[in-house]
């Protein structure tokens, strides 16, 4: 692995596995605990149960991820996992990550499954 993918991996392990396992629980306020403001009135709580229950359907819940790449523009970090769910379906996790006083926050976050 490359220095910058190595450090990303450090930071967004653990903010990608939060909002996955927060799928799992179906649980709002630690999915997006790590939101930026502009994320949070994106995919704010009404919109999160009109949407991720019908993804969940399809995909099952979340079990593991690997990360695939990291890369950097002007403003994001864009991460991006190859996540095993329960469905048997390859899942891309993409998590658009930016930066403020030396946090990180999300957001963008998309889930995209492999096209054969």
């Amino acid at each position: 692995m490359n220095q910058f993918k190595d450090e990303m991996k450090e930071i967004a392990d653990s903010i990608t596995e939060n909002a996955l396992i927060a799928m799992n629980e179906n649980n709002y306020s630690r999915f997006s605990e790590d939101f930026d403001e502009k994320m949070k009135n994106v995919l704010n709580e009404v919109k999160y149960q009109e949407t991720i229950p019908e993804i969940k359907d399809e995909i099952g819940n979340y079990i593991s991820k690997e990360l695939v790449s990291a890369t950097r523009n002007d403003q994001f970090t864009i991460v991006i996992y190859k996540a095993k769910f329960t469905e048997p379906i390859d899942v891309y996790v993409k998590n658009i990550l930016s930066e403020n006083n030396g946090k990180y926050y999300i957001s963008g976050f998309l889930l995209l499954p492999k096209c054969p």
